[in-house]
């Protein structure tokens, strides 16, 4: 039986601030999380530190993020087809 995979990659995200103290600039986290997906971007990265803390990341702040690990899950494909929904479908 053939199986329909999916790599996924986990992410560790976090949000920074510029400081100034004492005439010196420096950064300060402010809000850090995880986050599993397939791909990662600035748009889905504050919005899972958004998910993760309950508030939305204040303009100004630099998000970062970096691949800590991957996970490859697998599923049968008569499981996939009788648990997944159609989104497109075309005549050729």
């Amino acid at each position: 039986m053939q199986n329909v995979t999916r790599t996924m990659t986990e992410y560790e995200i976090t949000a920074y601030s510029v400081l100034e103290s004492d005439g010196e600039l420096g950064l300060s986290a402010i809000a850090e999380c995880t986050a599993c997906s397939t791909a990662m971007n600035k748009g889905e990265a504050r919005a899972a530190l958004m998910k993760a803390t309950g508030t939305a990341v204040p303009r100004g702040c630099t998000v970062v993020w970096k691949p800590v690990k991957t996970v490859k899950y697998a599923m049968p494909i008569d499981k996939f087809l009788s648990e997944s929904v159609v989104i497109e479908e075309k005549e050729i």
